[in-house]
């Protein structure tokens, strides 16, 4: 298991791993993470994501700005609940290893209050491998597709079992290693753990995520492969697998129907 120190510096206070705190500048910990940069900053709305090389080898920096406001309900609600951002990510990430479930081991989770909001910054190491994205453009028969989707299908039905929800499953945040026989789940700053009474709903939303997309880059029959293959995997009997596979493709349907309009059906459709 990964030890972390707290380190407190320039109003910060972060959870390090012990084999990477040398890589920080006391004064200004963020600023010492940018100039590490490598490559393209890329800016969000809600958070900058960039690329750094350190000791501990290639890492991904995710920087959450503050955001004005207070939100909704619920965003306000769920402030209360998660006082850092950062950090719940990392309990989630540890939880999730200790479970046998592959993720980006994360290195740094800080906090900051910044007037009466906060800002967060979590440090992740990179996960060898491309991403199921990636990896399905770049398959060169259908038949390595379907191989693909199943494997993606049986990591998805393990991350469910273990009682974990991703909040954001989509092939961009599923790495394929390089040997196509593991896959590790990243962006985890959304995902939950639930219990099995309630996270029904959120698994079929994570089905419906991925089967949205997987109709841009395959054919039908890859797509009912991956759904095929994630019913056997949480030991659903054939009737309830029919159902489940009639509700997510309906539900799918509706969505197409209504026309892409989300910025990841598009970057699917034109980026190779």
């Amino acid at each position: 298991m990964t030890q972390f120190v707290c380190l407190k510096s320039d109003g910060w206070t972060m959870w390090v791993d012990r084999n990477f705190v040398g890589e920080l500048d006391a004064r200004d910990p963020l600023d010492c993470l940018r100039s590490l940069a490598r490559g393209e900053m890329r800016n969000r709305p809600m958070a900058d994501v960039w690329c750094i090389d350190c000791n501990a080898g290639p890492c991904y920096v995710k920087h959450f700005k503050p955001v004005p406001g207070h939100g909704g309900l619920w965003r306000r609600l769920r402030r209360l609940i998660r006082r850092s951002l950062a950090l719940h990510c990392m309990r989630v990430a540890e939880r999730m290893r200790r479970t046998g479930v592959a993720t980006a081991p994360v290195v740094l989770a800080g906090r900051r209050r910044v007037g009466r909001r906060r800002e967060h910054v979590l440090v992740t190491r990179d996960v060898p491998g491309e991403n199921l994205q990636a990896a399905l453009f770049a398959a060169d028969s259908r038949t390595e597709q379907r191989r693909l989707v199943e494997l993606a299908a049986e990591h998805i039905a393990a991350l469910h079992r273990a009682g974990f929800v991703h909040g954001d499953l989509l092939p961009g945040n599923l790495i394929v290693s390089p040997d196509r026989a593991q896959l590790s789940f990243v962006d985890n700053d959304r995902t939950t753990v639930r219990p099995a009474p309630l996270a029904s709903r959120g698994r079929r939303r994570n089905v419906e995520q991925i089967v949205y997309r997987l109709y841009a880059t395959t054919r039908a029959e890859v797509t009912r492969a991956f759904i095929e293959r994630y019913c056997r995997s949480m030991g659903m009997g054939r009737a309830r697998a029919r159902r489940f596979e009639h509700h997510v493709l309906q539900h799918v349907r509706q969505r197409l129907a209504a026309g892409p309009r989300d910025r990841h059906w598009q970057k699917m459709v034109t980026t190779p």
